[in-house]
């Protein structure tokens, strides 16, 4: 759980390439814990990577088909918050998030995933949000469950992860079971 203090050291920021030595420092020091659950953090070997990726959602947030935001404590990444993928004509955003293992617990992620909520559902106008989580992957599972998303179902061997495929649990959240004021219904 987060102290005032830390709170006030939590900002999120619009991708820009003056993150991108800082990003990926913090994935290449996370990789052999993010690669437990993601397949992406094996591929990004160079500076140049980080570079591409951001430059990518930079274009995706133009273009209205995504949208990224660099968590950042103290001034500096310290994770990923993100709708993937939206989809306008049927006003669903699909979440993805990751933090750095050091900044687990703490409500970092919660706070970013409470701020993609009110964006989609009182800003970009969608009707539903989408978490996918890996079956076994109880830190991510754990934030749908705050913001109260109900289980639709599992995506079976639905990504491919270190030569393993990997089901996917899908939680969903309607607009009209979102208040405004809702930050998580559990504090962590």
């Amino acid at each position: 759980m987060m102290n005032n203090s830390e709170f006030q050291q939590l900002n999120l920021a619009k991708p820009d390439l003056k993150f991108a030595t800082d990003l990926f420092s913090l994935i290449s020091d996370n990789r052999e814990y993010l690669s437990v659950w993601l397949a992406w953090p094996n591929y990004v070997t160079h500076i140049k990577d980080s570079e591409y990726f951001i430059k990518n959602a930079i274009k995706e947030m133009e273009e209205g088909t995504a949208e990224t935001y660099i968590i950042l404590f103290d001034m500096k990444p310290i994770g990923t918050v993100s709708f993937n993928k939206i989809d306008k004509q049927n006003k669903i955003g699909y979440v993805g998030y990751w933090i750095s293992e050091k900044y687990q617990g703490k409500g970092f992620v919660k706070f970013a995933v409470n701020f993609l909520l009110q964006r989609g559902f009182y800003e970009l106008m969608l009707n539903k949000v989408v978490i996918r989580c890996a079956v076994g992957n109880n830190k991510s599972e754990s934030i749908p469950l705050k913001f109260a998303f109900k289980f639709e179902g599992i995506a079976r061997e639905n990504e491919l992860v270190n030569g393993i495929f990997i089901d996917h649990k899908i939680y969903s959240l309607l607009k009209n079971e979102f208040s405004q004021g809702n930050s998580g219904r559990n504090e962590a």
